[in-house]
Parts: structure tokens; C-alpha cells; sequence
């Protein structure tokens, strides 16, 4: 029995024993094997944990608001992991799942446009601060739009803290759109912190920032943007990109060997 979650009533794991349980009332004597599955999205911790072992270390990251919201960091020791090496498994749902949202007043972009995934960048710093060699982002939907403005403002704030560079930056996509490249320099910073460290990215899909299929024109309307704010929100993002095009090129070319897709994932 290997399902994915259903969202927003069983878990993977949950899934999978209703799943066991169904068929062995009708077949008692045959053997079923639970392997609760993700697609990177939201349960691919519950996911991973029903299949290594490991530790949960509980954290406190900010939501999509502000508002604290409970996140967790999976730990898998080197001799555990398929991947030989100390590992930490995130869910950036715990932080900026559509499931948090507070829903904005009909027709209020600009509410839902100050929405952050700063929880996300932190709940990624903490897995980084466990020690671990390689740490494995599962992304799925996200109730936010900032293009991970918010992510490298909680990430500077977890792993640059203390160094005077942790990044001030208010939350939102409109306040992203009018920063300037010097504004996000820590990028060279956060790059040199991570140095050692294999970040990977668990994801169904491969989705541009801007555009027709990028997150905006995508996702916007179900968030809460009126049809006409589209175009606007649309162009800050691409703003943004390009500022983050910019600075991640001042920062210095990355090594190619710290940013993998996972095998399978669709990334």
C-alpha cells in the first residue's frame, strides 16, 4: 500500500493503515506492505519517517502572517540514509501551507501579497544548524506569493545572525520588487555558510517564477488576488527575479555539486 496524502484529512502513513486495514478484513492471511509515499509536497517528512529511522526535532517558525506556527526537522544518521551521509528532511508546508493562510478581505492583493515565507527559510536554517551533510526541502503548494523573498530573510536571520547581516527586509512580494541587488548581497554570505552542505530540492514539479505558469498567474486568484492585480503582482515577481538574477551573480557562481534535484522527483 503506497499513497500519497489526501489532503487536508489523512496523512500518508494514516492513508496506508486505512488502506491495510480495508484488506485484511477480506483477506487476513495475506501480507501487506505499508509505503507511505510524497511527492515532495506536504507529508514528505511523516513519509520519510515511516520508512528510516530517525529523530523529530520540533521547532517554532513564523506562518504566513507572522503568527508562530509548529514546524519539525527530521534527522536520519549517515548509516540510515540511502544517501550514506548525516541527513535533515523539512516540509516547507509546516511553514507556509495554503492550510495557514487567513484569508484576505474579498479583493485585498495587496493583503495577500505581504504574505512571507520567512518560517520557511528558517525552518531551513535549523535543519542547517542540526550539522547535517545533506538536507532535503520537500516544496509543494504554498499559500504565499513573495518568491522566496521571506525564505532568504529567515534563512540570513537563522545562519547569519549575530554576524550584523541578517537581512531587515520587510515581508511581501511588493516590498521584494524594490529592493536592489547591494540589498541582498548576504547572498554571498548564506553561500559561504552553506559551503559543505547539499540542499535538495523534493518537488513534483519544475515551475518557472514569472509567466503563465509561474506561481502568480498560476495560483494567484485561488490565494485571494483579484484577476485585475494579476498583471501588477505579476511584474513585481519579475522585478524580484531580476534582482535576484543580479545579486546571486555578484555573490559568485555556484557550485553546481551543492544544488541536486532529487532522483525521481521531477525537478
Amino acid at each position: 500500500m503506497a499513497p500519497d496524502s489526501f489532503r487536508g484529512t489523512l496523512s500518508a502513513p494514516e492513508a496506508a493503515a486505512a488502506m491495510a486495514d480495508g484488506w485484511r478484513r477480506h483477506a487476513p492471511d495475506d501480507t501487506v506492505t505499508l509505503v507511505p509515499m510524497s511527492d515532495g509536497g506536504a507529508g514528505v517528512v511523516e513519509a520519510v519517517r515511516a520508512a528510516l529511522p530517525g529523530s523529530l526535532v520540533q521547532v517554532t517558525v513564523p506562518g504566513p502572517d507572522g503568527a508562530p506556527v509548529p514546524a519539525a526537522v527530521l534527522l536520519v544518521a549517515a548509516a540510515d540514509d540511502p544517501s550514506g551521509r548525516a541527513s535533515a528532511y523539512v516540509d516547507l508546508s509546516h511553514a507556509l501551507g495554503e492550510h495557514l493562510v487567513v484569508d484576505a478581505p474579498a479583493g485585498d492583493a495587496a493583503g495577500v501579497l505581504r504574505r512571507t515565507s520567512r518560517g520557511a527559510g528558517r525552518l531551513v536554517g535549523e535543519a542547517v544548524g542540526t550539522g547535517a551533510e545533506r538536507v532535503v526541502v520537500g516544496a509543494g503548494r504554498a499559500g504565499v506569493l513573495d518568491g522566496g523573498a521571506g525564505l532568504l530573510t529567515g534563512l540570513a536571520e537563522t545562519l547569519l545572525d549575530g554576524t550584523g547581516h541578517a537581512d531587515p527586509a520587510p515581508p511581501g512580494l511588493a516590498a521584494a520588487a524594490q529592493r536592489t541587488p547591494g540589498e541582498v548581497a548576504h547572498l554571498a554570505l548564506l553561500r559561504e555558510r552553506l559551503t559543505g552542505v547539499e540542499l535538495v530540492l523534493a518537488t513534483d514539479r519544475d515551475s518557472p517564477l514569472v509567466g503563465r505558469h509561474g506561481p502568480v498567474q498560476a495560483s494567484g486568484r485561488d490565494l485571494g488576488v483579484p484577476a485585475a492585480s494579476l498583471p501588477s503582482a505579476d511584474a513585481a515577481m519579475t522585478a524580484w527575479a531580476a534582482v535576484l538574477v543580479e545579486a546571486a551573480g555578484a555573490a559568485g557562481a555556484p557550485d553546481p555539486g551543492r544544488l541536486v534535484a532529487l532522483p525521481g522527483a521531477g525537478a
